[in-house]
């Protein structure tokens, strides 16, 4: 290239690698992005998951010990699939859907706000 990767172009080779199944470029683009963003949690996640699909369960290991040394954590996910009329419940809410559901999220939000305008009733 003219122009030098960033971690964004990194980033894209290493999704597209997970993607393909290409484990050993997949994992070179792992490492070129942290050298750039050592801070990203989710490279780290994936670097893991790609050592894991080779069984390098040390490395493995590193790459967790890396994240848990730096303080890295990754977002909690959140779904709103709605089941038999119950509220949404997702990973890291204390309590059962029916307890304490959570307030929504912003994609929630933004849904039912296309939903009203599709409708008509703005």
């Amino acid at each position: 290239m003219s122009i030098p990767p960033n971690a964004v172009i990194w980033g894209s080779l290493l999704a597209s690698c997970r993607v393909h199944g290409n484990i050993s470029i997949g994992i070179q683009a792992a490492e070129h992005r942290l050298k750039l963003e050592p801070g990203c949690a989710a490279t780290h996640i994936q670097l893991a998951n790609l050592y894991a699909a080779i069984g390098c369960w040390s490395d493995v290991a590193r790459v967790r010990m890396a994240m848990k040394e730096r303080g890295l954590k990754t977002n909690i996910g959140c779904s709103w699939i709605e089941v038999v009329a119950k509220p949404p419940w997702g990973p890291g809410w204390a309590l059962h859907p029916i307890g304490n559901p959570p307030p929504p999220c912003r994609l929630a939000l933004a849904l039912e706000e296309i939903n009203i305008e599709k409708s008509g009733f703005t």
